[in-house]
């Protein structure tokens, strides 16, 4: 049995392609079994996500993940019978996302903040240096205690 899956979607679809999650990752999903008389299962879990932009725009909509069986089905009367089911369940947490920009405050103490750890550990290195100098000075000349 062959089936493609062009899309499943739950609630808003969502404009950017930017956004990580599984909004739809069944989408052009192309089966092809070898055995003709196989029951095709797609458990899919569903999580409700909000995804608001920069801009304050809204969209609901759903994330999902599946899992999938396939196997043989049989009638009461005997015969094969050949399916596609999806099962599905609502987990009981939302997920938001949000865009938004951080501010040149942020900005300026990340740079302030990896500025000041290069000169403190640029000072431990010649600290460690120098005193190693000092040591080696001392022996050279007998007066190491």
């Amino acid at each position: 049995m062959r089936h493609i899956i062009h899309s499943i979607r739950f609630g808003d679809e969502i404009p950017n392609s930017n956004v990580k999650g599984s909004f739809n990752p069944l989408k052009e999903r192309n089966m092809l079994s070898s055995e003709p008389l196989l029951t095709h299962e797609y458990i899919l879990k569903i999580v409700p996500s909000v995804y608001e932009d920069i801009n304050g725009k809204v969209w609901n909509s759903y994330q999902y993940t599946f899992g999938h069986k396939d196997y043989l089905a049989y009638h009461h009367s005997g015969q094969i019978i050949p399916a596609v089911w999806f099962k599905y369940s609502l987990q009981p947490i939302t997920v938001k996302h949000k865009e938004w920009r951080q501010s040149f405050y942020y900005f300026l103490t990340s740079i302030c903040a990896v500025v000041g750890g290069t000169f403190t550990v640029a000072g431990i290195i010649d600290s460690t240096f120098f005193t190693i100098s000092d040591i080696v000075k001392k022996h050279r000349l007998g007066k190491l205690s």
